[in-house]
């Protein structure tokens, strides 16, 4: 995924229980600077509302597709509702495209399969062995 991310102008912020800017936005970055980086410190998951406000701090709507690329071990559960959890990032969509921004969104979870397919089985209403969901 560096490979992919480094081609383009890329900021790399850690959230968890606040914001932390890993890479300041550039091209071309470490990624084995950033992999020290990712070390579970942050105590918990702050996501959904976290990235609605630092899209709208830091990103201008109209100005081609803003690309997220999400990394998480668990769900949110440190956002106000109804951002809060795995359909919590449904209310930011919204929000987002009311204002104007294109966004594309890549989630990677990283985290033992039972329990994110729990989540999302539970989330989706479908039996154990889902593993995604389209989030168009």
């Amino acid at each position: 995924m560096a490979g992919c991310l480094q081609a383009n102008p890329t900021r790399v912020l850690k959230f968890g229980s606040h914001k932390h800017h890993v890479v300041p936005r550039a091209s071309g970055f470490s990624a084995s600077a950033v992999s020290l980086s990712w070390n579970a410190t942050s105590g918990s998951t702050y996501l959904w509302h976290m990235i609605l406000e630092d899209v709208l701090e830091n990103y201008r709507p109209g100005g081609g597709r803003l690309r997220v690329f999400v990394v998480t071990d668990g769900g949110d559960t440190d956002s106000p509702p109804p951002y809060r959890g795995m359909e919590g990032m449904d209310p930011m969509m919204a929000e987002l495209r009311e204002r104007g921004f294109d966004v594309e969104f890549h989630i990677v979870f990283v985290s033992c399969a039972g329990v994110v397919e729990g989540a999302l089985a539970g989330l989706l209403g479908l039996e154990l062995g889902v593993r995604g969901r389209d989030l168009e």
